[in-house]
């Protein structure tokens, strides 16, 4: 199921893991738009619509944060390349 990146109105209507997914996918949309410029806690809670301390209390840290963006990013290239080769 893919989440809209902006929360609705309703905060609560997200679970744990739908959050951390939204944080993980706004945190690689942010480094595909502007990959020189680096990315922050404050650009990503902005663009999910959430605060920084939700963010802190589904990820450790920020390089907790970065971390699991780039698991995902190596696991989306695993996938790309079983399907080309």
């Amino acid at each position: 199921m893919r989440l809209s990146l902006r929360a609705s109105t309703r905060r609560n209507d997200h679970t744990k893991d739908e959050i951390k997914e939204m944080i993980i996918r706004a945190g690689s949309d942010l480094i595909d738009k502007s990959p020189f410029s680096g990315f922050g806690t404050r650009q990503i809670v902005k663009e999910i619509g959430y605060t920084v301390i939700t963010l802190y209390n589904v990820f450790d840290s920020y390089d907790d944060i970065v971390f699991h963006i780039n698991a995902t990013t190596l696991d989306d290239m695993k996938g790309f390349m079983k399907g080309n080769l």
